[in-house]
């Protein structure tokens, strides 16, 4: 049986905060590029292997099911997030997975903004060397958010009288 606590209103307010500090961080390197970059417009900073391209995502990760419509863009994405807010507040316990998954719930949170606000994700690192998709600093927070999730996962301790998701 999986143990069900609230966080401490310490603990929580050090989360909200963390999750916050993605959102704005995410904000202000999405608005640098919309001030500062057309769209499709490039900027090397590592002459073949990296540049600034300011791109437009009106589809998931990595520009799946573009044009789909507003219920997919919208409503899809936020029942993830609450699930996923769910799942930190009553499923994981420990440091690794809490960590994680409120590093998932900051980027989630700065590309729903974008959604909602202009209809498409902004992205801008564009790893050319590897032809990688073009993707922003929100979505760095949601991919090793999960990875992190996932090696928790996979090596946490179990108690062997109750089992606590991703350590104590």
């Amino acid at each position: 049986m999986v143990k069900i606590s609230k966080p401490a209103p310490g603990k929580l307010f050090g989360l909200v905060l963390f999750a916050l500090l993605i959102v704005i961080a995410d904000r202000l390197v999405k608005d640098l590029v919309l001030a500062n970059i057309d769209l499709h417009e490039s900027i090397d900073l590592i002459p073949g292997v990296f540049r600034l391209t300011y791109t437009q995502n009106t589809g998931g990760a990595f520009s799946a099911f573009s044009g789909a419509s507003w219920l997919f863009h919208i409503v899809v994405p936020l029942a993830v997030l609450l699930l996923v807010a769910a799942m930190l507040f009553r499923v994981f316990t420990g440091t690794c997975c809490v960590l994680s998954c409120t590093a998932v719930i900051g980027g989630a949170v700065g590309n729903y903004i974008d959604r909602v606000a202009y209809g498409y994700v902004v992205d801008m690192f564009d790893f050319y060397l590897i032809d990688f998709a073009v993707f922003n600093l929100a979505d760095c927070f949601i991919t090793v958010g999960c990875i992190l999730l996932m090696i928790c996962v996979l090596f946490s301790s179990e108690d062997k009288k109750e089992k606590k998701p991703c350590g104590n």
